[in-house]
């Protein structure tokens, strides 16, 4: 019985480390795979319903996030802790929020707004949307100014999408 539980033992002590690095890939490819959905959703949300909608982001100590939202370009805000803040006349769609911690993806942008166009579905201007992990890299989401959106990737970040170059 104690061979056994010796042999368990360095077992576990082996796998930890690439058990480790898997659950951090996972979660930053799930963080990167939602953001993705939500680019392709406030698109398709603009251009069916006719109205401009606005993906806003928040980046502090605490943590990162993003609101959706319709109304004005500035109408709604997100903090990483709490409910989005929105002035009248806007309405969030959807809150993300992601806390600063050991071992969890964030979100950040190069611009504050992305606007979606309700008229074309198209984008305001381009944006790199960046979801990242301290230690795997980065999923890049590149918006370009027809609203379409393409993903790379950097380091160990998402081994089957291609590199950022």
């Amino acid at each position: 019985m104690l061979a056994c539980v010796a042999i368990l033992a360095v077992l576990v002590i082996v796998a930890a480390p690439p058990m480790r690095q898997w659950v951090h890939q996972q979660r930053l490819s799930h963080a990167a795979q939602a953001v993705w959905i939500d680019l392709q959703h406030a698109r398709s949300e603009a251009q069916q319903n006719g109205r401009n909608v606005h993906i806003r982001f928040g980046d502090s100590a605490a943590g990162s996030c993003y609101v959706v939202h319709v109304g004005q370009g500035l109408g709604c805000q997100c903090q990483a802790t709490g409910p989005a803040q929105c002035q009248p006349g806007a309405e969030a769609l959807k809150l993300v929020q992601w806390p600063r911690g050991a071992g969890l993806p964030g979100v950040r942008a190069n611009i504050g707004s992305l606007l979606f166009s309700g008229r074309f579905g198209t984008a305001a201007m381009t944006t790199t949307i960046q979801v990242q992990q301290e230690g795997l890299g980065e999923v890049r989401h590149i918006v370009a100014i027809t609203g379409r959106a393409r993903s790379c990737a950097t380091g160990q970040a998402a081994p089957r999408l291609p590199r950022c170059t």
